[in-house]
């Protein structure tokens, strides 16, 4: 057999590495015994998802997910919102198309739907200001309730 040659690790992976575990480590009453993870990178932050997970086929957690947004220039400087109210997760039966789901948190849906949807297909979302749709890594409105 044949190693793997060795590939240099940059700076930059380091520090998307370090945030990660900083978010990992600083989640207060989990709602899952497992997470995905999501690092973005802007031009002056990180953004770190913490996206509660099922080992479970067909339970989709909806809540319990978690943004951690870190400043580039010292990223022991960081905010930590979570991004439900509650640790819900939903049975999603075998036959069905989508799930939907309600949101108070804020007036629209977040980043975490589309992060579901991705994982989980196609997800509604009914909040304040409308219902949206989630799919193939986009949000939709599909009806707006706002008041003008």
């Amino acid at each position: 057999s044949r190693m793997v040659n060795p590939s240099r690790i940059t700076n930059r992976l380091i520090q998307k590495f370090r945030v990660r575990e900083i978010a990992m480590s600083q989640m207060q009453n989990p709602c899952s015994g497992a997470y995905n993870s999501v690092v973005l990178e802007e031009e002056s932050k990180y953004l770190v998802y913490l996206i509660a997970a099922s080992t479970e086929q067909n339970v989709v957690p909806i809540g319990g997910h978690y943004r951690f947004t870190f400043d580039k220039k010292d990223i022991n400087s960081f905010t930590k919102e979570r991004l439900s109210n509650s640790c819900l997760t939903l049975e999603k039966p075998s036959n069905a198309v989508g799930l939907a789901v309600s949101h108070l948190v804020t007036d629209g849906p977040l980043e975490t739907h589309v992060f579901l949807g991705m994982l989980y297909g196609t997800l509604a979302i009914v909040t304040e200001s409308g219902t949206f749709l989630t799919a193939n890594g986009q949000i939709e409105l599909v009806d707006d309730l706002s008041v003008e």
